[in-house]
């Protein structure tokens, strides 16, 4: 039996937890100088698994060591500080180790948004094709397949990994600094503690990030950054797999939510005079 809330949307509640099935929306709920994802609204719920073995992706690997010709470095402007801006660099046979097809619930299959978090970042054909637009030479695209997790038949050919070439890297001679204090509503690496202290006051480093289309953090390929232009454009098309945060802390956080804000700081400041 599908259980709805009193507003008539479907309900999954897990661990204690709801997921609520997302409505499309092209509404930008917060303006924010960038956006971030960080978590799947629907992996949970359609009860992912990897078709195989792989290991996770990142400098360990052999081959893919600070020397790896697959990085190239790239200096920032010295105001910002201890950050590093790599450009990955790599054919889809050398990135074919770290990526897998996935299992999933078919009865659960309505539940798919068009961005997910699979092995890595999936997007549906609509979706490429914006990013492609947008910001053509800093993306690669590997296709994948879904399929049904009990009976193997295939579900799906038509997504795609997506993986931003342009990588920050935060190397800090000092961690967690006793002045650098700030509480970000949502997980991952975007919040901790120095990162998103850096992301939220160093506005060298704000002013670099606020001209690339998309940017990803570290090694991690799920956690992605879009800038305020592209993510209006992202949802005016009406992609679902978006959904903007909107607790006040990681107590209230929302499961079936996964868009973070680091905000403008000029904007909010001419809000806060107008409700003077």
């Amino acid at each position: 039996m599908i259980k709805k809330n009193r507003n008539g949307q479907e309900v999954i509640r897990l661990d204690g937890h709801d997921f609520i099935l997302e409505e499309p929306s092209r509404e930008v709920i917060r303006e924010a100088l960038f956006y971030v994802y960080y978590a799947s609204t629907t992996g949970p719920v359609m009860e992912i698994e990897w078709v195989r073995d792989y290991p996770q992706f990142g400098p360990r690997n052999e081959g893919w060591g600070k020397d790896s010709p697959h990085r190239v470095w790239h200096d920032l402007r010295e105001d910002v500080g201890e950050w590093r801006l790599e450009i990955l660099t790599a054919t889809p046979e050398e990135f074919a180790p770290f990526l897998t097809d996935i299992r999933v619930r078919r009865d659960r299959w309505h539940w798919m948004t068009d961005v997910t978090k699979g092995n890595k970042l999936m997007n549906r054909p609509a979706v490429k094709a914006v990013i492609e637009e947008l910001d053509e030479e800093m993306s690669y695209f590997f296709p994948m397949k879904v399929f049904d997790r009990d009976t193997g038949e295939l579900i799906s050919d038509e997504y795609h990994y997506w993986v931003p070439r342009r990588r920050l890297w935060f190397e800090p001679e000092e961690l967690l600094r006793s002045d650098r204090v700030v509480d970000k509503p949502f997980p991952g690496p975007f919040a901790i503690v120095d990162r998103a202290w850096e992301l939220t006051h160093n506005q060298a480093l704000r002013a670099v990030v606020a001209e690339y289309p998309f940017w990803g953090l570290s090694s991690s390929l799920t956690d992605v950054a879009f800038s305020n232009p592209v993510f209006h454009r992202l949802k005016s098309e009406g992609f679902t797999g978006l959904v903007e945060n909107t607790a006040t802390g990681h107590w209230d956080r929302n499961y079936f939510q996964n868009i973070g804000h680091f905000d403008d700081l000029i904007a909010a400041e001419k809000e806060a005079i107008c409700h003077i």
